[in-house]
């Protein structure tokens, strides 16, 4: 892939037009509004269409695995945002992004959901430990990270703990206990603690490894594809994780 470097002033707009949007947000359907959460993330459902989709699975009509009040807003449309500010980063987000997608849809031929998360140590200190979304069709997730910008040497970390048993409270009680899911991370004896560089894709299974991803002062971002189906790529075993040619 070809490298997306981000100005000074490209960062300045996307900070204050963009990334707020990409706190999660919540509907009330009491009251209906929708508020945006506090939470360290920012992410958006990737609605790009080169990659096949199969949608959420069955599974998550058990309420305790899926919360649907939690919404997210789809990244190109809210990439409209910023148009009348700067097409030209408009226009440079929109291709390289919908690139990534098509590039993607070569190497797997299925997914159940796609997000994009960006990542920032003004956002948090790291990305809360979770496990993605069931499915009935279970099996790994691709997520491929991009450094955006060259603020700082340091590089983050994606950190792998303990798989779930399979009775775990943390599936009885909802996959985003964060509760429960620090109390996990705090007894990982197995812990991983993985290196990310630019262009790096990792394939684990999401669904049942609880995980984190620390924060750096640049601007990462991790497209993420969930329980794909046949990987078209020759990966490398690393044990807990595989790791994908990008």
């Amino acid at each position: 892939m070809n490298e997306l470097q981000l100005t000074a002033s490209e960062q300045d707009l996307l900070f204050r037009s963009f990334f707020p949007l990409g706190r999660v947000p919540r509907y009330d359907k009491i009251n209906e509004t929708i508020e945006l959460s506090t939470t360290s993330t920012r992410r958006f459902i990737f609605d790009s269409n080169h990659t096949h989709r199969l949608g959420k699975s069955i599974e998550l009509s058990n309420s305790k695995k899926f919360d649907p009040n939690y919404l997210g807003f789809g990244f190109f449309e809210t990439l409209s945002t910023i148009i009348q500010d700067d097409y030209n980063l408009y226009v440079k987000l929109f291709t390289f992004f919908n690139s990534v997608d098509e590039k993607v849809s070569k190497i797997i031929n299925s997914c159940s959901q796609s997000v994009i998360i960006f990542s920032h140590n003004s956002f948090g200190e790291r990305l809360f430990p979770h496990i993605h979304q069931d499915h009935n069709r279970q099996s790994s997730t691709l997520s491929v990270f991009f450094k955006l910008t060259n603020n700082d040497t340091e590089l983050p970390k994606l950190i792998l703990c303990d798989p779930l048993e399979h009775d775990s409270k943390v599936f009885e009680q909802g996959y985003t206990n964060h509760k429960l899911l620090l109390a996990h991370e705090r007894k990982s004896l197995g812990t991983e603690y993985i290196t990310i560089n630019n262009n790096d894709a990792i394939l684990f299974d999401a669904y049942n490894t609880p995980h984190s991803f620390t924060y750096t002062k640049d601007i990462w971002v991790t497209v993420v594809y969930d329980h794909v189906s046949n990987i078209n790529a020759d990966v490398i075993d690393k044990g807990r994780y595989r790791v994908c040619p990008f």
